[in-house]
C-alpha cells in the first residue's frame, strides 16, 4: 500500500516538472522574439489625427509615423486602422532604413458622435520583424449644420415645394452650403445654394418636386458645406412623400387702393402653382409671384401711373400647373388717386345762362389747380363776367363751388363745361355735359321778355302804343292850356 502511494507521488512530480519546463521554454522563446523585434527596430513613434475634434461625416486624416530604431533595414508592408466599420489600410510602403521614419496618412469618417477608439497597426517584413500597434481615441462631435426637410400635402402632376431648413449650431459661420435633392420624384431644380450661414442662424431653401402617379415616393436630401475646420462635410436626410390625386381651383380678385390696384391670387385647390404673373391692360405694371401653395393666397400691388381717369381695368393672372400654363381673369373699377367731378350742377336763364355747381374730388389725394370753364361751341359761347372759374386746390373727399356765365345762340340740350386739374405733375382734364332745357325761339333775346309783340294781341292796339298816344294827348292838352293862359 505504501509503495503504490509513493509511485503516484513520483508521477505527479514528473508531470509538474514537465509543464514547468514547457512554460519556461515558451517564455524564453517569446522573450527572444521580442528582443529580436526590438533589435530590428519597427516602432510607431506618433499618430496624428486631423482635425482632432471632427464632426460626424467629416473626413479625418490619421497620419501614422513608423520609425526604424533598430540596426537593420526592413520593408514596411502594411499600415492599417482596425476597430472601425471601414478598415482603412495602405500596403507596400517601401523600405525603412535604420534611424529613418515614414509617415502614412489614412482617411476615415465617423457616422455618429461620441468617443471613438481604434487601433493603428504597422507590419514589417524582415527577419524577426512582426507587427506593432497603438490605440487611438477621438472625440467626434455632432454636425455644425442641422438639416430638417419637410413638405406639405402633395398632389399628382403639380410641383410641390420641398422645404429644407438649415440651422447653424456652431460658434462660427459655415460656408458653401449646397442642397441637392434626388429620389423617386421629378425635380425642377435639384440644387440650391447658400453662400454662408452665420452662427446660430437658420435659413430655409425651397426646391420643387413632382410625381406623375399617386403613392409614396422617397426623396433624398443631401447637404454639403464647409465647416469651421475648413473641411467639407455632407449631411443627408430622407423624406417619404405621399402623392394624391389633384384638386385644382384658382381665383383672381382686385380692388383700388392708395397705391393703385391691389390684386389677390387665391389658390382654392390643393395643387401648388408656380410662376404666377399678374398683369393688366394698358398702363398697369405687371408683378411676378414665384409660387402659391394649395389652400393659400398672395396679394400684390400693381402700379397704375399711366391711368388718369376712372375706368374698368382688365386683369389677368397666368401661372403654371405642373408643366401646363393656365390663366384666370377679372376686372376692377379703377378710381384715380385724384378725380374731380362736377356735382350739384344747375343752369338758369334764357339765352344768357348762369351755370353753378361744385367741383368734387372723389379721389384719395389732393387735386391742385382745379379750373372749370365753359367750352366754346357753335351754339354756346362763354360770357363775361365769369366764362371760367378757378377753384384752386380741392382736398381728397372735398369740393369747391363755382359759377359760370354763357350765351346760347342756338338750340342745345347741354352746356359743355371743362374741368381740369394737376395731379403728380401732370395736367388732367375732361368735359362734362350739363343738361339744359332750351326755350330758344330763333331770335336773339332783347331783355324785355314781358313786353308783348303786336301779333300777340288780336283784340286791339298793343299796350305800349296806347300808352304812347295817351302821353301825346296830355302834351297837346298842356300846350293848349299854356296858349290860352298867354292870351
Amino acid at each position: 500500500m505504501v509503495c503504490v502511494i509513493h509511485r503516484r507521488t513520483k508521477l505527479r512530480s514528473a508531470v509538474f516538472v514537465f509543464f514547468a519546463v514547457v512554460l519556461l521554454a515558451s517564455l524564453f522563446t517569446l522573450s527572444s522574439l521580442s528582443v529580436a523585434a526590438a533589435e530590428k527596430g519597427i516602432h510607431i513613434s506618433d499618430v496624428e489625427v486631423s482635425p482632432d475634434n471632427p464632426e460626424v461625416g467629416e473626413t479625418v486624416t490619421v497620419t501614422t509615423t513608423v520609425k526604424n530604431d533598430g540596426a537593420e533595414r526592413f520593408d514596411l508592408s502594411q499600415v492599417r486602422i482596425m476597430g472601425l466599420d471601414d478598415m482603412e489600410s495602405s500596403t507596400n510602403l517601401g523600405t525603412v532604413a535604420p534611424g529613418e521614419e515614414i509617415d502614412v496618412p489614412l482617411s476615415v469618417r465617423f457616422e455618429s458622435e461620441g468617443t471613438k477608439e481604434f487601433d493603428v497597426r504597422a507590419s514589417g517584413t524582415a527577419v524577426g520583424i512582426g507587427t506593432v500597434h497603438r490605440q487611438v481615441t477621438v472625440e467626434v462631435s455632432g454636425n455644425s449644420l442641422h438639416v430638417d426637410s419637410s413638405a406639405e400635402d402633395a398632389v399628382v402632376g403639380s410641383w410641390v415645394p420641398l422645404d429644407v431648413e438649415l440651422s447653424n449650431g456652431a460658434v462660427s459661420e459655415v460656408r458653401n452650403v449646397r442642397v441637392d435633392v434626388d429620389g423617386d420624384v421629378r425635380v425642377r431644380e435639384n440644387t440650391a445654394y447658400v453662400p454662408e450661414l452665420t452662427a446660430n442662424r437658420t435659413e430655409a431653401v425651397e426646391l420643387l418636386v413632382m410625381s406623375d402617379s399617386p403613392g409614396t415616393e422617397t426623396v433624398d436630401v443631401s447637404v454639403s458645406y464647409t465647416n469651421t475646420n475648413g473641411n467639407t462635410v455632407t449631411v443627408t436626410d430622407t423624406l417619404a412623400m405621399e402623392f394624391t390625386e389633384a384638386n385644382h381651383e384658382v381665383d383672381l380678385r382686385a380692388t383700388t387702393t392708395e397705391d393703385g390696384i391691389e390684386a389677390t391670387f387665391l389658390n382654392l385647390g390643393d395643387s401648388a402653382v408656380q410662376d404666377v404673373l399678374v398683369e393688366g391692360a394698358g398702363d398697369v405694371t405687371p408683378v411676378e409671384i414665384d409660387g402659391v401653395r394649395g389652400k393659400s393666397s398672395e396679394t400684390v400691388a400693381l402700379e397704375t401711373e399711366g391711368l388718369r381717369e376712372e375706368e374698368e381695368v382688365e386683369l389677368r393672372a397666368s401661372y403654371y400647373l405642373g408643366d401646363e400654363r393656365r390663366t384666370v381673369e377679372t376686372t376692377v373699377g379703377y378710381v384715380p388717386k385724384a378725380d374731380v367731378r362736377l356735382t350739384g350742377t344747375s343752369v338758369e336763364g334764357g339765352s344768357s345762362l348762369t351755370v353753378t355747381g361744385s367741383a368734387s374730388n372723389v379721389g384719395i389725394d389732393d387735386a391742385d389747380g382745379v379750373l372749370v370753364e365753359v367750352v366754346d361751341t357753335e351754339y354756346v359761347e362763354p360770357r363775361q363776367p365769369q366764362p371760367d372759374y378757378f377753384v384752386g386746390t380741392v382736398p381728397a373727399s372735398d369740393f369747391g363751388t363755382f359759377e359760370l356765365n354763357a350765351d346760347v345762340t342756338g338750340e342745345v340740350d347741354a352746356i359743355p363745361v371743362e374741368v381740369s386739374y394737376t395731379y403728380e405733375g401732370e395736367r388732367q382734364s375732361h368735359v362734362v355735359e350739363i343738361p339744359y332745357v332750351s326755350d330758344f325761339a330763333g331770335e336773339a333775346d332783347t331783355g324785355f321778355d314781358d313786353v308783348p309783340h303786336p301779333e300777340d294781341d288780336d283784340e286791339g292796339l298793343p299796350t305800349y302804343l296806347v300808352v304812347l298816344l295817351a302821353v301825346c294827348a296830355l302834351l297837346v292838352v298842356g300846350y293848349g292850356w299854356r296858349r290860352r293862359g298867354a292870351t
